[in-house]
């Protein structure tokens, strides 16, 4: 878990462009992003950045889009280096695309990561697990915050339970950030790295699964772009369900 002396807001194009440069000497990163019912039409208006040494930078989209292009935020997101450890990045990458036309580049998705590993040991259908399972499965560092008590805590901080219930949706469109907000942002990606994402590389590599986990999750990361992605995702779904059935 990131202190708060390890936490930047980044709002200004000149000091994201010196982040991002500094970021671009690493060889693997946390993303995630937040936004208002986020995805292909849903705003995104946060994007989180961890490092290894528990740094966490939040870039405030909502308050600053040129981050992306003039900040360089799009350059490293489309870059082959640092890797992007995102957990379930379809979401985010089709907030990502269509939204600022930014095409994720060398992800690794740690769901992906864990439903291909349960498969191979002979489960058909894993379920996709939220990150607390995978952080629980994988590593016994800090684990993020789950939704519910974010929105629990800034409920009481309101003092207006009803209120919060109509504005929940726009949770993440509120400025400034309020510190349980900054503490959900940044827990989220500093639960994945390093110990997630090392432990879950190493069961892919010794396994010999990292051929069919790359093309997993290019599919993840096109699904709400490219119709063949979602296509073969349903297909090989419904191949599954179809033998099972059988059995």
């Amino acid at each position: 878990m990131a202190s708060n002396d390890n936490v930047e807001i980044v709002t200004e194009t000149d000091r994201c462009l010196r982040i991002v440069d500094l970021l671009s000497k690493c060889d693997f990163i946390a993303l995630d992003a937040e936004g208002i019912n986020l995805g292909k039409d849903g705003p995104l208006t946060l994007l989180q950045v961890g490092t290894v040494d528990d740094k966490v930078y939040l870039f405030d989209i909502a308050s600053n889009e040129d981050l992306f292009e003039n900040g360089k935020l799009k350059d490293i997101l489309q870059s082959d280096k640092p890797t992007k450890v995102i957990h379930s990045c379809a979401g985010d990458s089709a907030a990502l695309y269509h939204q600022f036309g930014i095409k994720l580049k060398n992800v690794f998705d740690t769901q992906v990561a864990n439903l291909i590993i349960e498969e191979n040991k002979g489960r058909r259908l894993p379920p996709a697990l939220k990150l607390s399972d995978v952080c629980q499965l994988y590593s016994d560092k800090a684990k993020p915050l789950d939704q519910k008590d974010i929105l629990k805590t800034v409920s009481i901080s309101l003092r207006n339970a009803v209120k919060l219930k109509k504005e929940d949706g726009e949770l993440w469109a509120r400025r400034p950030l309020t510190a349980e907000m900054i503490e959900y942002a940044s827990n989220d990606v500093t639960a994945l790295i390093p110990t997630v994402y090392l432990n879950q590389k190493r069961i892919l590599e010794e396994n010999k699964l990292l051929t069919e986990y790359k093309e997993r999750v290019q599919d993840e990361i096109n699904y709400h772009i490219d119709e063949a992605a979602s296509q073969r995702r349903r297909t090989r779904i419904d191949g599954i369900v179809e033998s099972v059935l059988k059995k």
